[in-house]
């Protein structure tokens, strides 16, 4: 768990070269099946614990959504590949990919701000009866 972070940029640098890119998409697909299986053992065990991927500006958990997630953004990223217009491009057509990304973003944040609404929701209600 201590090394995501420095893998994560790794990925990052990996991904802005055009040679390296490829690279890049491997490790990225690596991170997301060893983390999605660590969700899916982790759920499995029925514990309960804080994902911390929006670090402290929303409290999640690792859940079902969370591997929801998982899989979208590996979807995502080999879409990225096969749809990836010139692996030489220059800086300049770095367009297209950041407002892409930006707006998955703003998806995935209110998506998840509206499954954690609803869990808090669904726990209280329960605790009602």
């Amino acid at each position: 768990g201590a090394l995501i972070p420095f893998a994560e940029v790794g990925v990052v640098l990996l991904l802005l070269y055009s040679h390296t890119f490829v690279y890049g998409i491997v490790l990225l697909s690596i991170l997301f099946l060893s983390i999605g299986y660590a969700v899916l053992s982790l759920m499995k065990s029925n514990r309960r614990l804080s994902c911390g991927c929006y670090g402290k500006l929303l409290d999640a958990e690792a859940d079902l959504f969370t591997l929801g997630k998982i899989a979208y953004l590996l979807l995502v990223a080999i879409m990225l590949v096969w749809t990836w217009p010139d692996l030489d491009a220059t800086s300049a057509d770095f367009s297209y990919p950041l407002l892409a990304g930006l707006c998955l973003t703003m998806l995935l944040f209110m998506a998840q701000k509206v499954w954690s609404f609803y869990r808090r929701f669904m726990e209280q209600h329960s605790q009602l009866e």
